[in-house]
């Protein structure tokens, strides 16, 4: 009764003349008003005294709306409320609309709150949300529309919300629920992030001890290029020698303990020089007889004149570093450094000086 009363005394007072004539329609108004807000004030007086104080919880995390910042209002919105700060309750929720609009519950406790502060201006913005986010809840606030007409001084706009109002009884707890639900809504916590698919979530993996690979056992012999037959190729023996030449046999050194562990020097003539600086034209070599460090002498060899190249004859040197060391330069891979330059041969070492652009 009180709040029809209410809302007749705004009424009378935003139209004097209607007091002391109590014309039908302003008589009309009271009698409306003060019926239909008798079945709405109980619900909404006793609302909070039913919800706890412990159920506002003050973590910050993300909430159920994604966003910490609209989380956050959502509860200083709805701890103000608690503290019938109706004021501020209804400043902060006019706030986190503006984060997120998309959330009728925000549209609800801005009607209530409004209602109580009496920012009707807030609580017809709050209508005209709710009208849009939530559509079917329109039949159920009929009383709303009709009191807030009725506080704007738009009483004909008031009387037929008001009089359907009184034909639903049930309707008296529709914000009241909307209200419990927002209040439950707004202490929720993030959910757990689940990983998956699509939104499905992934079943556990059962992570057992998976038994050790087993792998052969590899020697460091085969892991030293010097120690095994890796990169036996033309490509290789450009990319790794500083200079490339194609030489004239011209005899070796003879000395005494020559053997197939302690090569002769050879002598050679560079007539073309294919990769690397312009070394002298004599050129000392150590004729080694093997490709490989630890490689094995063959059974029954011995030295003789017959093991070197015929004097005169051409061949493709290739040459790692191209500074000598103890009188003579080392070539690639021992005897591999050392190539007949035959056409193809040469020919093979052209097309990949092209193929490097002459690198």
């Amino acid at each position: 009764m009180f709040l029809g009363f209410a809302i007749w005394a705004s009424f009378v007072n935003s139209h004097p003349g209607a007091y002391i004539d109590m014309s039908k329609k302003t008589l009309h108004v009271w009698q409306v008003a003060s019926l239909a807000g008798s079945f709405f004030v109980s619900g909404l007086l006793s609302l909070f005294c039913s919800v706890p104080v412990s159920a506002l919880d003050p973590a910050d995390d993300i909430g159920v709306f994604g966003s910490v910042t609209v989380a956050r209002s959502a509860r200083e919105a709805l701890k103000a409320m608690k503290n019938q700060d109706w004021s501020t309750a209804t400043s902060l929720y006019r706030s986190v609309i503006q984060s997120k609009d998309d959330y009728p519950g925000f549209y609800y406790g801005l009607l209530f709150c409004a209602e109580k502060s009496g920012d009707w201006p807030s609580a017809a913005a709050a209508l005209e949300g709710i009208a849009e986010k939530d559509p079917s809840a329109k039949d159920h606030l009929d009383f709303h529309y009709g009191h807030c007409y009725t506080m704007t001084n738009r009483p004909d706009q008031a009387i037929p919300y008001l009089k359907v109002a009184l034909e639903k009884p049930k309707d008296a707890d529709f914000l009241s629920g909307k209200i419990k639900d927002l209040q439950h809504t707004s202490v929720q916590k993030a959910p757990p992030l689940i990983a998956g698919v699509n939104g499905v979530p992934v079943p556990p993996v059962d992570l057992q001890p998976s038994a050790p690979i087993k792998r052969p056992v590899i020697p460091g012999d085969s892991l030293n290029p010097y120690t095994n037959d890796v990169g036996l190729d033309f490509e290789n023996a450009f990319r790794y020698s500083e200079w490339i030449g194609i030489c004239q046999y011209r005899g070796y050194e003879k000395k005494v303990d020559t053997s197939y562990f302690n090569p002769p020097t050879a002598n050679f003539y560079w007539t073309k020089c294919l990769k690397g600086p312009p070394l002298n034209h004599a050129l000392p070599v150590k004729f080694r007889f093997c490709s490989k460090d630890g490689e094995k002498m063959p059974e029954g060899w011995k030295f003789g004149p017959e093991k070197m190249p015929t004097r005169g004859s051409q061949w493709l040197i290739f040459i790692p570093n191209a500074v000598p060391v103890a009188g003579g330069f080392d070539t690639y891979k021992g005897s591999y450094g050392r190539q007949a330059a035959t056409e193809a041969n040469v020919g093979e070492v052209y097309r990949i000086i092209e193929a490097h652009h002459g690198q």
